[in-house]
């Protein structure tokens, strides 16, 4: 679109989609199965957190879900420099780019559709291999190849993401501390910005694919440590 029509109608078409999901949220029809329970906001966050503290697998499933958010994701915002000025593509291999986790996150979620069995073990590798192949990208200097690597770290992706949700939520249970402990898990996710700031320093003084390269071999590690390091948390 940018290619085509400039930035802003670009803009609008991505508002006009959010428009689309925002209708049909509003359309779901939710049964209530228990009681409503009003707690201040602050409370519900503070018992959510005290509930993962005192549960060791509850903890490292939430902190493997922080490693990508701080670590990982952030190589997101600096991909027009890799498009720019390590790939040398335009405004449309940007776009392919982008796109690549996405088309590698379609067979990785068919992937988990069909699992039963080895959960932990599997969720914990996918992580390595999600970590491990943005280290990758991160060193190439050759568009396809780049591409074709973000496929396969979108099947990583999403079956860690998709694995890491799945075991939390079988792994709670009172299930009247699910909405807290959510509550919290997803807070995970406003730490992104965060790790924008780092990598951005990074990216400043080391460049941008050294930058990336360092933070997603630190993911690696600690993805490494929480889940495969865990007995507990292979054997799920």
């Amino acid at each position: 679109i940018i290619a085509t029509a400039g930035i802003g109608p670009s803009y609008f078409a991505e508002a006009s989609f959010l428009v689309l999901a925002t209708v049909a949220t509003f359309s779901l029809r939710v049964s209530q199965t228990g009681g409503r329970v009003h707690i201040p906001m602050w409370q519900g966050v503070r018992e959510g957190y005290e509930y993962v503290r005192r549960d060791p697998v509850l903890t490292r499933l939430v902190l493997l879900n922080m490693v990508p958010s701080v670590l990982i994701y952030p190589y997101v915002s600096l991909m027009p420099a890799f498009a720019e000025s390590v790939l040398h593509t335009g405004s449309i291999g940007y776009g392919v780019l982008l796109s690549g986790v996405g088309f590698g996150s379609i067979p990785g979620g068919l992937i988990i559709a069909g699992m039963a069995r080895n959960k932990g073990l599997i969720m914990s590798i996918a992580a390595l291999a999600y970590m491990g192949l943005v280290a990758c990208f991160a060193a190439s200097i050759w568009f396809p190849i780049s591409f074709t690597i973000l496929i396969f770290a979108g099947v990583g992706w999403s079956m860690m993401a998709i694995l890491n949700q799945i075991l939390l939520q079988l792994h709670i249970a009172d299930d009247a501390m699910r909405g807290r402990v959510m509550t919290f898990y997803t807070m995970s996710n406003g730490l992104t910005p965060f790790g924008n700031l780092g990598m951005g320093i990074a990216a400043d003084y080391a460049g941008v694919q050294t930058a990336v390269a360092a933070f997603a071999l630190a993911g690696f590690v600690l993805a490494g440590y929480l889940g495969l390091g865990s007995r507990r948390i292979r054997e799920l």
